[in-house]
């Protein structure tokens, strides 16, 4: 007759993966696929090395060859996605943006808006896009440090150097192609999410071109970690390589998780609308005390006041007297 008794640690296993369940889906979910591909692991390896025994055919012995490779290579990418983690997320505290191809920006996230701003110089005047693009930057960081100082949810940085590591040329002329300064402005949430804001200045002939670029980005926790250890061995192969290089931010790739809060998106939401009304505003007031405000570029400010507003790129008349009063609040 047999024993249909449970073991009790098989009994108490199940209870408590039930309590997890009900305490926290998502942390539950998370480790039970943690806990699926480290059994995968530990199963398929040992028996894929003894199938030899059991089926003596010569499919059997190629592949019980290949378990000892396998499982070094398994070992291996869990080690170094483990290794690469801590690294990167020691790096990542204070980044060196430098990139290659077309990854500017890798390590901030998901990309939320991008503007270019074209300030036309009087041609009658000698002053060239340079000098205006330097007075400029000294504006920014004027009006940026009075509008933020202090805040400690804000973090300013004036020149922010970014390399493109692919620029080879080192002549005079080409090498200031393969690099470029930015002022950098990132706001933390209470809830650890995070918003960047960039502008770059590129001064090309009698035109100023203002370049403003908003990235979110979000947090991770241990067990989106742990599953990514887990899962190395099947990811690790696709973007080790370009991590070594400085290419790639597992950070970014991790920090895709918001906080379920409405306050956190309120919070996200206040300082994408601050930092970009205050970029607009900070570049209209100069162009104005500079006498370089046409009405095509305060109809491109508007415009992007209104992409801001999520009311795409046309605007209202509200959006026109809110735009309006706050350039005079600026003065």
């Amino acid at each position: 007759m047999m024993n249909a008794a449970i073991p009790l640690e098989y009994l108490f296993a199940g209870v408590a993966i039930l309590v997890l369940f009900f305490w926290n889906p998502r942390v539950s979910l998370t480790l039970l696929k943690a806990a699926f591909f480290l059994a995968l692991y530990a199963v398929a390896i040992p028996a894929l090395y003894r199938w030899p025994d059991v089926e003596a055919t010569w499919e059997a012995h190629f592949l019980g060859s290949l378990a000892i490779p396998l499982g070094v290579a398994v070992f291996s990418g869990v080690l170094f996605a483990i290794a690469a983690y801590f690294i990167d997320r020691d790096f990542d505290q204070d980044p060196q943006d430098h990139f290659k191809g077309n990854g500017l920006f890798f390590r901030y996230g998901a990309k939320v808006f991008e503007s270019i701003l074209p300030i036309q110089l009087d041609e009658e005047e000698g002053e060239g896009a340079e000098s205006v693009a330097a007075r400029f930057r000294e504006f920014i960081r004027e009006a940026a440090s009075k509008q933020f100082g202090g805040l400690r949810e804000v973090a300013l940085t004036q020149q922010h150097v970014i390399k493109d590591l692919g620029w080879k040329k080192e002549d005079s002329y080409h090498y200031r192609h393969g690099e470029k300064e930015f002022f950098k402005a990132s706001f933390q949430t209470a809830r650890n999410s995070t918003l960047y804001y960039f502008v770059h200045l590129h001064p090309v002939g009698r035109h100023l071109l203002v370049h403003q670029f908003a990235y979110k980005r979000g947090r991770h926790f241990w067990y989106h970690a742990l599953l990514f250890f887990a899962t190395a061995p099947f990811h690790v192969w696709f973007w080790g390589y370009a991590w070594v290089k400085g290419r790639y931010s597992i950070m970014g790739r991790l920090n895709r998780h918001y906080d379920e809060s409405s306050y956190d998106r309120m919070d996200l939401n206040s300082y994408y609308w601050l930092a970009g009304h205050s970029m607009m505003m900070a570049t209209r007031q100069f162009a104005d005390a500079n006498g370089l405000l046409n009405e095509e570029l305060e109809r491109l400010i508007l415009n992007d006041v209104g992409r801001l507003q999520g009311r795409g790129p046309k605007t209202n008349l509200s959006s026109r007297l809110l735009f309006l009063q706050g350039s005079r609040n600026l003065h």
